[in-house]
């Protein structure tokens, strides 16, 4: 997982919505960082996954997130860079940046509670 991760982010695809940022492709772990970041986020990952895998727990990557499932329940996982919210010099529209001066990494995690299908059949998560 984190070697797919790590070919995908090497790519440097750019996300559309966060400038500076690059994300993991579909179906790889759920990563958002600059390139300078890419090797902290990676090493952070190995480290939980493996964490996880010692206590029994399963990783799973699924609806394109990543979930360590313990005891049966999901918990999703991702990384994040810390961004904050400017105006755009062209138009006016809040745009999300880096904070350069900071260089944090989020590890975020929430435990779903359940899934339904809404009336257009998309699923729908909803959290703790």
């Amino acid at each position: 997982m984190v070697l797919a991760a790590k070919e995908s982010l090497s790519r440097h695809v750019k996300n559309y919505r966060y400038k500076d940022l690059v994300d993991c492709e579909r179906g790889k772990l759920d990563i958002r960082v600059s390139k300078d970041n890419i090797g902290r986020a990676l090493k952070i990952f190995d480290t939980l996954i493996k964490a996880a895998k010692l206590r029994g727990h399963k990783i799973e990557i699924r609806y394109d997130n990543t979930y360590i499932v313990v005891l049966g329940q999901s918990i999703e996982v991702k990384l994040r860079e810390q961004t904050k919210r400017i105006p755009s010099k062209d138009t006016g529209d809040l745009v999300n940046t880096l904070r350069r001066e900071s260089c944090i990494l989020k590890l975020v995690m929430a435990i779903m509670r359940s899934i339904s299908k809404t009336e257009n059949n998309q699923l729908k998560c909803s959290y703790h």
